[in-house]
């Protein structure tokens, strides 16, 4: 037995646990989806369903762009690296 904690404008479960609290709904399940409170999951009709549609995706876009701008600051380190050692061992520090 889980207890599920179920907004109830939507249906979405919020929560589930396996001992009894105010405010939740107690269901017979076998097993617990992975993610069951991630946000994707409804609960309608005594039944636990995945609705994939409200499942977040990463943003593809906004991680290529991420990538791009973690490899140019690696670059600029680099170069930074490069003059800082250039300094040192040039003997001009």
């Amino acid at each position: 037995m889980f207890y599920l904690k179920v907004r109830k404008e939507d249906n979405v479960i919020l929560d589930c646990i396996s001992f009894p609290h105010d405010g939740y709904t107690g269901v017979q399940l076998d097993d617990v989806p992975v993610g069951i409170n991630g946000g994707w999951f409804k609960f309608i009709d005594g039944e636990v369903l995945e609705v994939p549609e409200l499942k977040p995706y990463p943003q593809v876009d906004e991680i290529e762009g991420l990538k791009s701008q973690n490899l140019e600051l690696q670059q600029k380190q680099e170069l930074m690296q490069k003059a800082i050692d250039d300094l040192i061992f040039g003997g001009m520090l």
